[in-house]
């Protein structure tokens, strides 16, 4: 019965992860078409404007999101509560955090001193995405029983429905603004589509009502999260926020152009993890010795596949950015050949994670993004106003062979991965 029971968990697992997947190469797809289209229409220095209000206000993220996505998923599993106290009380955690992004986003223009209207107007709507956001809790239901095909289905509709008014916008040329309303469109379309997915399908519908006991409970096992996310969002963002305001919204626009292609190919990678995440853990509790040699053996598959990847685009940036944006961004292939590196050990940052999980050492994680963001904000406040772009695309890299490799020796405890990493690179276990 046990036997039969793993594996219809492992069909399951494998039908979820297969449409989670499925997603990602669809909305990739059709993202990278819009995101050509959009930066070509606007130029570099208006797509610099406008990921210059994305990443403004993604600096207060963390409030908004509060660490509760895999906290509350995991109470719905558990049944620490009934769902429907669970997502309410999610619900209006996240409105709360999402007012607080609100209000940090109107002080944070008058302490920068943001002047130009339009990027005022922009930021301002990205700030009100957030708080529309949180109606997307309803969607830890989902995941919490693995029907990703629901929830992969409405954001696969959704991306369609954007980007034929990103067309339209673009055809009738109806200016930045509307681009930046139609974010506001997104979330709404896919809030009302998660809500239909969730009223439709749930057959044990449970009573929602807002419980204190279950905040003070999620708080308790996401305050790693919160200030994991606060660093995090430290130097994925600042950076971009920095080159906007010492250089120019022109050098933001050729960086935002490169950073989209180095991430293209890392669902690659990121699927080969998901389906090694519940092997490893499993043999972690029958044998310590295929455990290590399958993490080994992972280790080993990721540097083929981040190598290839990232080599094809190193060789081919400047084609690639020509025929995706055109010659105006000709400056993004140098900083592509840079960034696109940054992935390969960004890629084994998440593997290691696993491994730590397995090992119950994730504390170190908190030292390794400390460190990380205090390098990164140094290092771009000293190399963007000398190299602009460049300083930043050099920053990334640097700051993601920092926290993946080299802070792994500082601890007794974690050197094993480095070890392991270093392995990898000879391709070991491969088979």
């Amino acid at each position: 019965m046990g036997y039969e029971t793993m594996n219809i968990l492992r069909s399951k697992t494998a039908k979820n992860a297969l449409w989670l997947i499925g997603e990602k190469i669809f909305t990739m797809s059709i993202g990278l078409l819009t995101i050509s289209l959009i930066a070509r229409y606007l130029g570099p220095e208006n797509y610099g404007m406008l990921n210059y209000a994305i990443s403004f206000v993604a600096l207060f993220a963390i409030f908004s999101t509060l660490g509760l996505d895999s906290v509350s998923i995991k109470s719905i599993v558990q049944k620490d509560d009934t769902e429907g106290t669970i997502l309410f009380s999610s619900i209006i955690m996240k409105l709360i955090g999402s007012i607080v992004i609100i209000l940090m986003t109107f002080l944070a223009i008058w302490l920068v001193g943001i002047e130009n209207d339009i990027q005022m107007y922009l930021i301002i709507i990205m700030a009100f995405v957030y708080l529309l956001r949180s109606f997307e809790a309803v969607e830890y239901w989902i995941q919490a029983y693995q029907n990703s095909r629901l929830s992969s289905s409405v954001r696969m509709i959704v991306s369609i429905i954007s980007a034929i008014l990103k067309i339209i916008i673009v055809f009738f040329d109806l200016g930045i603004i509307a681009l930046g309303f139609v974010y506001l469109v997104d979330v709404i379309l896919i809030a009302f589509g998660l809500f239909y997915v969730y009223w439709r399908y749930n057959t044990e519908k449970s009573k929602w009502k807002f419980s204190l006991s279950y905040v003070k409970l999620a708080f308790s096992q996401s305050w790693y999260l919160i200030v994991s996310g606060t660093l995090v969002a430290l130097y994925t963002q600042l950076d971009k926020v920095l080159l906007g305001n010492m250089v120019s919204k022109e050098q933001l626009g050729f960086f935002m152009a490169a950073l989209a292609v180095s991430n293209l190919w890392k669902f690659i990678p990121l699927a080969l993890i998901n389906s090694f995440k519940p092997v490893i853990m499993n043999l972690k509790k029958e044998n310590e010795g295929k455990y290590l040699k399958k993490i080994q053996q992972m280790y080993s598959m990721l540097i083929l596949i981040n190598i290839s990847c990232a080599l094809l685009v190193f060789l081919f940036s400047d084609l690639i950015i020509y025929i995706l944006y055109g010659g105006e961004y000709k400056y993004a292939s140098t900083l592509l050949t840079i960034s696109v590196w940054a992935g390969v050990f960004s890629v084994f940052g998440t593997a290691r994670g696993i491994w730590m999980l397995c090992e119950g050492i994730q504390k170190y994680s908190i030292f390794y993004l400390g460190l990380g963001a205090v390098f990164s904000v140094c290092l771009n406040l000293l190399l963007i106003p000398k190299l602009g772009a460049m300083g930043a695309a050099i920053t990334i890299l640097l700051t993601e062979i920092l926290t993946t490799v080299v802070t792994s020796l500082f601890f007794k405890k974690t050197r094993l991965f480095t070890k392991m990493f270093f392995r990898a690179l000879i391709l070991r276990n491969l088979k």
